[in-house]
């Protein structure tokens, strides 16, 4: 954090792995990353890990704590934020947390052709997490002061980029990152070329992604939680009614 970092502070599951590795590689600059800042995130995420059996030691949340601290401290800080549609975050979301608990020799918690359980989970993630509470308004804006909803998101472009005081921060959607990422990135960080970014789909390996896999094909979403995600102010400004009405039309339908 003495190196002048770049920081991907950004909701989870939106494609921040791939965007760190790229620019690390690219600029040699340190990526840190963070998913929760303050102390209301940090504490549900906490409470996740010890519900979930995954981390007896969570030292990438000893290192958020870390990381907030110093950048109430003081200096200009280079941000990156990433926004994908809510349900998909969430039902990745979900599933990963599912390995997370194989690997460290949990037993999960749902079986795995269980898909009315597996829904009924990731419901309950969208009321809390997306629909209850706004990330860009309890994270990035109580940390940075940045109000990404004071001006319109630009949805052809798909990505926005905003400054205050000593932040500056890019705001890239994840359906976006492989056609407009790379230069928009580059662009953001200074380089002359666009960003090289590799794909890193863990929902599709083998070894993980079956699950999952399985449950997109027929997720089984009550209609009620899909239409409150999908009309909370987040979703509106990010997406177009086309694009939600697509994102309902996905979730809503078998997919062969």
């Amino acid at each position: 954090m003495q190196q002048d970092p770049i920081v991907v502070f950004s909701l989870g599951k939106t494609g921040t792995t791939t965007v760190a590795e790229a620019l690390q590689a690219a600029t040699g600059r340190t990526v840190v990353k963070a998913h929760a800042l303050s102390r209301t995130g940090l504490d549900i995420r906490y409470e996740k890990a010890e519900r979930l059996g995954v981390a007896e030691r969570p030292r990438h949340l000893w290192r958020c704590e870390e990381i907030a601290n110093i950048l109430r401290s003081g200096g200009s800080w280079d941000l990156i934020c990433g926004i994908r549609d809510p349900v998909a975050a969430a039902v990745s979301d979900h599933f990963y947390g599912l390995q997370l608990q194989v690997a460290a020799n949990q037993t999960p918690w749902i079986d795995d052709g269980d898909t009315a359980a597996h829904a009924r989970a990731i419901e309950r993630t969208l009321e809390t997490m997306w629909c209850d509470v706004d990330w860009f308004e309890t994270e990035l804006q109580a940390i940075t002061d940045i109000d990404v909803y004071a001006k319109p998101f630009d949805v052809d472009r798909g990505f926005g980029v905003y400054e205050q005081d000593r932040f500056r921060a890019i705001v890239i959607r994840a359906e976006d990152l492989s056609l407009a990422g790379p230069q928009a990135l580059a662009d953001y960080v200074g380089l002359d070329k666009p960003l090289e970014m590799k794909s890193r789909n863990v929902g599709s390996r083998r070894d993980v992604g079956s699950d999952y896999q399985r449950f997109c094909v027929n997720p089984g979403f009550d209609p009620l939680v899909l239409d409150r995600v999908y009309r909370t102010p987040l979703a509106r400004h990010f997406y177009s009614d086309a694009e939600r009405a697509q994102f309902v039309k996905r979730w809503n339908t078998i997919v062969i």
